[in-house]
């Protein structure tokens, strides 16, 4: 999520001080009503519905490989991603609730309230001429102060920059990509298609 990247990117605005990085108690435990309503709120929402595609490259070396075949290898590359995208979507909506979970009740109160509220308008406008290039102004850098502080969008930057370990436990995630991944191998080995 961009507006999480660029959070990331101004980290030094937001430096903890040593009262915050003491030891905290666990936090309370998020009820699943209030993650789905994080979720719901979430800006970009197109993000998550992922859409079936390969990488070009792979593509473009497999052709490179097997001269006058492209047709064939397209095709099996795009069954291949099709059979890995339900598997993404779905880990990647639970990585985002696992990572909801992980912040406790109280930090996805303050994440939705963010979100639904005005500061995120402000943050996003601000993360816009950032990605243009812009230097922010003094003023936007009060914004993003005070907004970092308000919120725990960093705890969350975190835990999104970390999610690739959700997906590595995630047992179903693994057993229906490396399913998918077995199936193509096999394509490939049918058509006596070259791999390497």
């Amino acid at each position: 999520m961009r507006v999480l990247f660029f959070a990331a990117c101004l980290a030094s605005l937001a430096a903890p001080t040593s009262a915050q990085t003491q030891t905290q108690p666990a936090p309370a435990p998020t009820p699943d009503a209030l993650i789905d309503q994080l979720v719901r709120v979430l800006p970009h929402q197109g993000e998550f519905d992922i859409q079936p595609r390969f990488d070009p490259q792979d593509l473009a070396r497999l052709a490179a490989l097997n001269p006058g075949r492209e047709p064939e290898i397209r095709t099996i590359l795009m069954a291949h991603a099709t059979c890995s995208n339900p598997f993404l979507k779905d880990a990647t909506r639970r990585a985002i609730r696992g990572i909801a979970r992980e912040l406790g009740a109280a930090k996805v109160g303050q994440l939705i309230a963010f979100y639904q509220g005005p500061d995120e308008k402000i943050f996003e406008r601000i993360s816009d001429a950032a990605d243009k290039g812009q230097q922010p102004s003094a003023a936007d850098e009060k914004e993003v102060e005070r907004i970092m502080a308000a919120y725990p969008l960093m705890e969350w930057t975190r835990g999104v920059n970390g999610a690739a370990r959700l997906f590595t436990d995630d047992q179903s995630f693994m057993q229906g990509i490396t399913r998918c991944a077995t199936e193509k191998q096999a394509a490939l080995s049918r058509a006596k298609l070259k791999t390497r």
